[in-house]
């Protein structure tokens, strides 16, 4: 089983970037091979749970995107994704943590946020949080889907819940930090640092493990080590 950093859910990762590299691909530690590539010179600085996190700049457009892959095809099924984030600005429009090109119309998920609430979409169809998040404050962000209902979590602990059945399958990149590559049509760029992205396919992570990732303790029992 591989070695990844969010030691604190029993079940390995279907991808896991850590985004402490200083620039260009960033690695995907889950040992699946979802390398992300640099779509346009994402910069990196003082990162959360590593020395580095990757640095988003929302006038750059700046984006990393993994190949398209079965493994961002979640059908009915049950799915997490999350992400430390720390956002340089708060506005209006959305600013993407996993995008996946949805163009509103398709079958494909995102996770967001805006200057008043935190958005999961499942094809178009949003479930929103209203909260105030502010600048340069680190934010343990995630979403999951388990038969058929969604949660949101921030910090740890749920926030929102709702109902998004439909099927996931859409054929695109996956993406962090940005709604499409090169969005220029629907101003959704992330402006500030991601790191500890994770996405697990088959998987919907427990109340405690989301506790426990966003707290940075393990929970004990047969987790994975926090190796580097």
């Amino acid at each position: 089983m591989p070695v990844y950093r969010p030691h604190n859910v029993s079940t390995a990762p279907t991808a896991y970037w850590k985004l402490n590299e200083a620039s260009g691909n960033r690695a995907d530690s889950s040992g699946n091979g979802h390398t992300l590539t640099d779509g346009n010179t994402v910069g990196s600085t003082t990162g959360k749970t590593d020395t580095l996190a990757a640095d988003f700049e929302l006038d750059n457009n700046e984006y990393l995107t993994a190949a398209d892959h079965a493994d961002w095809d979640y059908g009915t099924g049950d799915f997490t994704m999350c992400a430390w984030v720390k956002p340089e600005t708060m506005t209006a429009g959305a600013q993407t943590i996993f995008g996946r090109n949805t163009g509103g119309n398709s079958n494909a998920c995102d996770l967001w946020l805006t200057s008043s609430n935190i958005i999961f979409a499942i094809a178009a169809a949003p479930l929103a949080y209203a909260t105030v998040l502010s600048a340069g404050t680190w934010y343990h962000i995630g979403a999951k889907r388990v038969s058929g209902n969604v949660r949101i979590f921030l910090n740890g602990s749920q926030v929102q819940a709702g109902n998004l059945a439909t099927s996931v399958s859409y054929t695109t990149a996956q993406i962090v930090g940005n709604f499409q590559a090169v969005d220029t049509t629907f101003g959704a760029a992330f402006d500030g640092l991601i790191q500890d992205a994770a996405i697990w396919k088959g998987y919907a992570i427990s109340d405690t493990e989301f506790s426990k990732l966003a707290a940075m303790t393990p929970i004990g029992g047969n987790q994975i080590i926090w190796v580097d």
